[in-house]
């Protein structure tokens, strides 16, 4: 759907078979970005450890989606990745290479039901966003699932609006193969199975036929990738029973979504990963898309579905880990994005004399430059991370240390303090032990909630007992974001207790 005023607006000037460059040009500045400041330790991101353990297992032993894994496999046949620094290198520039295909998919979907330029901003609006490019410098599957999600959205899209087969045999690809990637795209199935009642379109001759080629297809490709998990059914279902029970267990703190106000992931994930302006925007574009359902076309009704879909289903789950949660709403990015654009495009219909429409150009600018200055201090922060700077701070100071669960770049040796007695530390020698907000913040946040588990008080009292001592303090000098960044202290325990205390 394009803009019935774009002879009258400033950006008409975007028609034409050039169109194609603008958005090729994104992307190509989305990898050089993504490629810079990839140079931190891998410790730092959980998932990056788990990666490389992936990577290392022979492919027919692996019992999670490992699509991943595999390409890493494939890439390192052609490759010298001698070292676990190498690999996770190799890593890096496959999320920044997956991050800027994505790029252009947000641009295919996006022009479907915008003009080339409000297109195009719209990509670059998710493009320069924190969460984005945070995702793409870490060796994740993150941007990966991204991309493929995308990619099964445009097929389903296509395939609702022609009865060639070829659409089906590409969706099915796309959605085996992101379903490969992650559990989470799972998410896809009730846009699959519920995308042409939710959109309004009817299903073309041999439909039927194509869902289940579609189906069919989905499966064996999941299959392919993951053979492992037929030949350990049992591992692989405890593992993916275990995953769903945590989504309605919690992990380690039970977050209702009433006790949020229906929107912890809305104020902790969305606002960070798109900065406050960005997100306003976002939403009143959303609720002019509300109004406009009829006239958007399928491939944009089924990213705001999906959107919508996701973010729901995280949002009333009670697990909400952080900063893990953080990447759950990835996925909500290309509906949001979307909504910015009808946002605009909505402002310039209001003003329509074209001597009025340098305004949606200045708001533009600023939705652009504010997650871009914030992504750009959230990267820099990545090679000044405060794990870096309190191990200096060890290294320079003479004593023994134990160090807990993301507290440092190298090995913890607890998975938290409270497990460590102070009095058996003491006398093996210990004079600091080192905590991390990753890990304190969570019980916490804890405290403040009703009917948690007992642990998860008496941590939160532990912690507290532990801060009475003397310690020094690593906090973020750049924008923290999701794994990046969190607040050490170095506690010093060879000062006598306090009063009561251990």
């Amino acid at each position: 759907m394009t803009s019935r005023r774009e002879a009258t607006t400033f950006w008409s000037w975007t028609a034409g078979r050039q169109e194609w460059v603008a958005p090729f040009a994104l992307a190509a500045a989305s990898l050089a970005w993504n490629l810079g400041g990839t140079d931190f330790p891998w410790s730092f991101h959980p998932e990056e450890a788990r990666w490389v353990g992936a990577v290392d297992e022979p492919f027919w032993q692996g019992t999670r989606p490992g699509l991943l894994a595999q390409i890493c496999r494939l890439l390192g046949t052609g490759l010298d990745l001698a070292t676990t620094a190498d690999l996770v290198k190799a890593g890096r520039v496959l999320s920044a290479l997956f991050a800027s295909l994505s790029v252009l998919l947000l641009w295919r979907i996006f022009r479907d039901s915008l003009n080339g330029t409000l297109a195009l901003f719209s990509s670059a609006v998710i493009t320069v966003s924190p969460l984005f490019l945070l995702s793409a410098h870490y060796f994740t599957a993150d941007s990966l699932l991204l991309l493929l999600c995308l990619a099964s959205i445009l097929c389903l899209a296509r395939s609702l609006e022609s009865a060639a087969p070829v659409w089906s045999v590409l969706l099915g690809v796309s959605m085996g193969l992101a379903i490969a990637t992650s559990y989470a795209a799972a998410a896809l199935i009730p846009i699959f199975l519920l995308g042409p009642r939710l959109t309004g379109h009817r299903r073309q001759p041999g439909a039927p036929a194509n869902m289940l080629w579609c189906v069919g297809i989905a499966f064996i490709t999941f299959l392919l990738i993951n053979p492992g998990i037929l030949l350990h059914p049992i591992t692989g279902a405890t593992q993916l029973w275990g995953q769903i029970e945590r989504g309605f267990t919690g992990h380690h703190l039970y977050v209702s979504a009433p006790s949020q106000g229906f929107s912890f992931y809305l104020v902790k994930g969305l606002a960070p990963a798109l900065t406050v302006p960005v997100l306003g925007a976002s939403l009143v574009g959303l609720c002019v898309a509300g109004l406009r359902w009829s006239r958007i076309p399928a491939s944009g009704r089924l990213t705001l579905l999906y959107g919508l879909f996701f973010y729901t289903v995280i949002e009333l789950s009670p697990r909400k880990p952080e900063p893990e949660s953080l990447s759950y709403v990835l996925a909500t990015l290309p509906a949001l994005g979307l909504g910015t654009g009808f946002a605009i495009d909505a402002l310039s219909r209001r003003l329509e004399r074209p001597s009025r429409q340098w305004l949606p150009l200045t708001v533009m600018g600023f939705l652009l430059a504010f997650p871009a200055l914030r992504s750009m201090s959230t990267i820099t922060g990545l090679n000044d991370d405060t794990r870096q700077r309190a191990d200096r701070w060890v290294e320079e100071n003479p004593g023994r240390v134990l160090r807990e669960l993301h507290s440092s770049a190298r090995p913890r040796d607890v998975v938290s303090l409270t497990q460590v007695d102070l009095d058996s530390a003491r006398r093996a020698g210990v004079t600091h032990v080192v905590a991390s907000s990753f890990v304190y913040d969570t019980f916490a946040r804890g405290s403040r909630l009703a009917n948690q588990k007992a642990y998860v008080y008496q941590r939160h009292e532990r912690y507290q007992e532990l801060f009475e001592y003397p310690y020094q303090e690593f906090a973020p000098t750049h924008a923290a974001l999701g794994w990046s960044n969190p607040t050490i202290r170095i506690i010093d325990i060879r000062k006598a207790p306090p009063p009561g205390r251990p």
